[in-house]
């Protein structure tokens, strides 16, 4: 399975963690998210998730260096293989 997701990308760039359950609870992915270089870019980025069967609240935690924007997130969908 995959994590899909569509991203304005800024100046600072960061992460996407995912996490099952709670924001502590288990890691199944992670989806990097470029700097924009210039002008806001919007991307369409994926990667692949791995732990997670059943039914669960899902957590997306935002990670990148403080004192600037990350990116700003769009939409968002889980792919099948």
């Amino acid at each position: 399975m995959a994590f899909s997701a569509s991203v304005i990308s800024l100046e600072g760039g960061g992460t996407i963690e995912l996490y099952l359950d709670d924001p502590a609870g288990l890691f199944i992915g992670s989806l990097p998210v470029p700097a924009a270089n210039g002008p806001e870019q919007q991307l369409e980025l994926r990667t692949e998730i791995s732990g997670a069967v059943g039914i669960h609240d899902l957590y997306l935690v935002f990670k990148g260096n403080t004192g600037s924007e990350l990116f700003k997130l769009d939409s968002w969908r889980f792919i099948e293989k």
